[in-house]
């Protein structure tokens, strides 16, 4: 029968990280690894953005990450990722965890990647959030907690059995997962061509900026002050968070208490077709930080770094929104957004992308063409995405299975 020990009696030492210095003021300089290098997705570290810090030597010897120890993420989370996520190091070099993370040694009779699936269990099945304490808005991992746990200690052997069986079956179906997300961005690709064909692919000597078509208007600097998060008697504001690629995004919310609105605010509400675009970060992984508003969205104010593009007598929105999902004007802010500690993009940067002069009715046929095109499209990705995380529940289940002795696998007892 397997035996079942507290979580502690997996690990031989268990320390926190260190952010320590610039590297000129360390003795030693080591690659620091935080939140953002854990590769969740494969339970490892990825190091190739980690920034390099300096250290003192001692700090070095007790902190230190070494091949085959866990590192865990112990401040941090968010709504929909909390804290608590484990990844393996399994790189030859050393490295440093930060200090919002831990470093957790395997016992010799202890298999490493055992110990990673096991830790990722508790993480998935929600165990690991019955220790996580939270104030002022972060979540911190109550460790000493977490590690009293009482979970199963297979023989060496056959933790190395149960390592090397979802070794195989995660690689499988992470393949199949990655094949869905190269469908995807196929789908795409091929609708950001249809838009290039249908919006710039006719040779048109009349070109005129986004300024002749549409009003600007960036967002009002509200008073952080003056924010709530109580909706009672309050209007929504949409902020740059509250953007995403083609829709808006509620899970964060602020309001402004209606006794705060004044005659100047006005001006800043919103109307169902009006688009929107993050002016910090507007290129993210999946697109353009853009959406039009839909009813489901309003009542809400426009605030600071988002701007409102509202189209005037001699364009539709819907004409404009397909002209912002353009490669042509993702390649106009591609420059400007890179190498840049926060990127941005301006009001007067925006205005001055030029399109093709078209009369109504042709803006009119090239959003029936683009949007039967983009609904179609939109319904494979959908499915697509779906499959996908389908495939990633049922890589998380198998883990569960597979440790908690729920699953058979050649050579592991019964």
């Amino acid at each position: 029968m397997t035996p079942v020990v507290p979580l502690k009696r997996l690990f031989s030492s268990v320390t926190g990280g260190a952010w320590g210095a610039d590297p000129d003021d360390g003795q030693v300089t080591l690659t620091c690894v935080r939140g953002t290098d854990f590769d969740y997705t494969h339970l490892r570290t990825d190091v190739s953005r980690a920034p390099v810090r300096g250290y003192d030597r001692s700090e070095v010897v007790m902190r230190a990450a070494h091949r085959g120890d866990l590192l865990v993420e112990k401040s941090g989370g968010g709504e929909n990722q909390p804290v608590g996520r484990v990844v393996l190091h399994d790189l030859d070099e050393l490295v440093m965890p930060t200090n919002f993370a831990g470093r957790l040694r395997p016992m010799p009779n202890v298999d490493s990647r055992f110990a990673c699936y096991l830790m990722a269990s508790l993480y998935s099945d929600g165990r690991t959030r019955a220790a996580i304490k939270q104030t002022t808005g972060i979540q911190n991992l109550d460790l000493d907690a977490l590690l009293t746990y009482k979970v199963p200690r297979p023989l060496l052997a056959e933790q190395r059995a149960i390592a090397d069986y979802l070794d195989t079956e995660t690689a499988r179906i992470d393949a199949l997962i990655e094949k869905k997300r190269r469908m995807v961005e196929l789908l795409a690709n091929r609708m950001s061509a249809l838009i290039e064909t249908v919006l710039f692919g006719e040779q048109n000597d009349a070109w005129v900026t986004l300024s002749r078509l549409c009003d600007r208007l960036p967002g009002f600097a509200f008073a952080s002050d003056d924010f709530s998060t109580n909706e009672e008697g309050a209007i929504r504001l949409l902020r740059g968070v509250n953007v995403a690629v083609g829709y808006l995004r509620w899970g964060e919310v602020a309001y402004l208490p209606i006794g705060r609105l004044s005659r100047r605010m006005e001006r800043y509400r919103l109307e169902e077709g009006d688009l929107v675009l993050g002016m910090d970060r507007p290129l993210i992984t999946g697109g353009l930080r853009a959406a039009a508003v839909t009813s489901s969205d309003l009542p809400a104010l426009l605030v600071q770094r988002v701007i409102r593009l509202r189209a005037n007598s001699s364009a539709t929105n819907e004409f404009l929104r397909f002209a912002l999902r353009s490669r042509a004007f993702q390649d106009l802010i591609t420059p400007i957004t890179t190498g840049v500690s926060v990127p941005h993009i301006s009001e007067d940067q925006v205005a001055s992308f030029r399109v093709p002069l078209r009369s109504r009715e042709e803006q009119l046929e090239a959003v029936r063409i683009l949007g039967e095109a983009e609904q179609n499209s939109n319904k494979l990705i959908s499915d697509l995405r779906r499959q996908a995380e389908l495939l990633g529940e049922h890589r998380r289940a198998l883990i569960t299975a597979a440790v908690t002795g729920e699953l058979a696998i050649p050579g592991v007892a019964a």
